[in-house]
């Protein structure tokens, strides 16, 4: 009479098993394989995305981290503007869970703007400006207020530089001293200044007040180095 010998089922069925395992660890293998490639991919289409809406002037000093779906952007850029553009294009990209924005804005250098009025239809225009924008309003604003100027031109565009807070104010100071025969003019980093000669004191008097006002009213410090000759 066959005996079974001890333990002879149990290693059968152990063996049977043992594809089995292997089938189940190789799916686990394969499936966190594709997960990984999958997530490979998405990280690429993101920094391809990211890297077309960080491509903009005044932009090179941002840069960004793709983990997943989320994404880090950081940095700095030199103005709002820069801000604003750049906001804009992440807010339109596709696919992204989360994103975090620590850029802060670090112009290089500040923008200005330099009017020297010399008494006669000359007017000599110095300045750097952060868009080409600017440049052509100004034009714009001369050909306006004072038609007849002949304008020696040396207006550069700098995206790096800051925005110009005083663009607004711009337009109503030049009116205001339209009519004065000697005149300088600047704008820069948060004031306007004034220098030059006046013939009468009540012109004097009334583009003073005025332009205190303008400035008072955009948070601007106002300058005055004007003189006058107190002819009523």
């Amino acid at each position: 009479m066959k005996q079974n010998v001890p333990g002879r089922f149990a290693a059968f069925l152990l063996l049977n098993r043992v594809p089995l395992v292997l089938t189940v660890i190789i799916l686990f293998l394969l499936l966190f394989t594709a997960t990984d490639i999958e997530v490979e991919k998405i990280e690429s289409i993101i920094h391809d995305q990211v890297s077309r809406a960080a491509s903009i002037s005044g932009a090179e000093a941002v840069k960004f981290e793709v983990d997943g779906r989320d994404l880090l952007v950081y940095g700095s850029v030199p103005n709002i503007t820069t801000m604003n553009q750049l906001t804009e294009n992440v807010s339109l990209l596709q696919g992204i869970r989360s994103t975090k924005f620590d850029v802060d804005i670090s112009p290089e250098r500040i923008s200005y703007l330099k009017i020297v009025h010399v008494g006669t239809d000359q007017v000599r225009l110095e300045g750097e400006l952060s868009q080409q924008s600017e440049v052509e309003d100004i034009l714009v604003m001369f050909s306006r207020i004072m038609p007849s100027a002949q304008l020696i031109r040396n207006l550069n565009v700098n995206p790096n530089v800051s925005d110009s807070f005083w663009h607004d104010i711009l337009e109503p100071v030049l009116e205001q001293v339209a009519d004065v025969q000697n005149f300088t003019l600047e704008f820069g980093l948060g004031q306007v200044v004034l220098s030059g000669l006046m013939e009468s004191q009540v012109s004097y008097t009334q583009v003073i007040m005025n332009l205190e006002r303008l400035t008072a009213e955009n948070d601007l410090k106002f300058v005055n180095r004007v003189g006058t000759r107190l002819e009523v």
